[in-house]
């Protein structure tokens, strides 16, 4: 069941129009059910307010986490972000510890987007730890969907992903890494069919490859810092996120290329 304020332009799914921050919508549609993956949030701090974002992104998880430890619900995933790192949207320049990021790296977040979602994950290992949940935050980069520009696009008036490739000024924030939505949801479902994790996990996801035609050592170099410590060999294109934990311990494995998308623009 599909749970929003607004209704989805997909009319084969079900769908209940509610609100996650009224926590007595949350329990009435959460009635019954076996896992929550929890998506609903403020996107980005473009255009909306430190304080709406941190309301929206914070009562609103801690009403879906309340609304199913009541309930008894054992399992909820919830979207994280690459925000957490505190690159995107920083006010101050800073240097990360080491590269690959991965789910260990440093939280030094400066907005009030990537805050709320750092405040987001303490949740969900606050409740895993009280309610005896199993609770996952997903750390999800820029994100691509075919035939949709993106917020981050809009912001930039950048006209196609084609455009995103061809500047990799852009992305140097999130150094290069994104995923394909269809490997999302290929995360999400091994996520919500995972057996046996500890009571919180953080995975990160991403693609195969960075989102240019440029190395990503020599992106590094080049927009970033010589002195950057690389914990790992990163080879050609390889991205400068690992997701390695959710390979070995959910089988992810990532499908999907900008490539499939920019080669037909």
């Amino acid at each position: 069941t599909n749970f929003d304020i607004k209704e989805p332009k997909d009319k084969s799914v079900d769908f209940v129009k509610a609100d996650m921050l009224k926590i007595d919508d949350c329990r009435k549609v959460f009635k019954g059910a076996e896992v929550i993956v929890h998506l609903a949030a403020v996107p980005n701090p473009y255009n909306d307010p430190p304080e709406k974002i941190m309301n929206a992104n914070i009562m609103g998880t801690t009403n879906v986490y309340v609304a199913a430890s009541e309930l008894g619900i054992k399992n909820v995933i919830h979207a994280s972000t690459d925000s957490t790192y505190g690159f995107w949207y920083r006010k101050q320049d800073f240097l990360p510890y080491y590269l690959p990021l991965d789910e260990d790296h440093p939280l030094n977040t400066q907005d009030s987007y990537g805050l709320s979602k750092k405040i987001d994950e303490e949740i969900a290992a606050n409740f895993a730890r009280s309610h005896n949940m199993q609770t996952i935050s997903v750390r999800i980069p820029f994100v691509v969907i075919h035939g949709t520009i993106m917020p981050l696009m809009v912001h930039y008036n950048i006209p196609s992903y084609k455009a995103v490739v061809e500047n990799p000024e852009l992305l140097k924030d999130g150094f290069w890494v994104y995923c394909d939505v269809r490997d999302i949801a290929q995360a999400f479902r091994l996520m919500v069919e995972a057996k046996g994790l500890k009571k919180h996990e953080v995975f990160c996801v991403c693609a195969e490859d960075n989102i240019t035609k440029i190395n990503s050592v020599e992106l590094v170099r080049k927009y970033w810092s010589e002195r950057i410590l690389f914990r790992k060999e990163v080879k050609g294109r390889a991205p400068l996120m690992d997701c390695g934990k959710a390979k070995a311990m959910l089988g992810y494995r990532p499908r999907y290329s900008w490539r499939d998308i920019v080669e037909g623009q």
